[in-house]
């Protein structure tokens, strides 16, 4: 179970890493 919660836990990471990144990736784009 603990497995689980750590892989869990890594895929929303993730999620809010992606989503963090487009919005950077999106202001940097604007700025250029």
């Amino acid at each position: 179970a603990g497995h689980c919660t750590g892989l869990t836990a890594e895929a929303e990471l993730l999620k809010a890493y992606g989503r963090s990144f487009k919005k950077l990736y999106s202001g940097m784009v604007i700025e250029l």
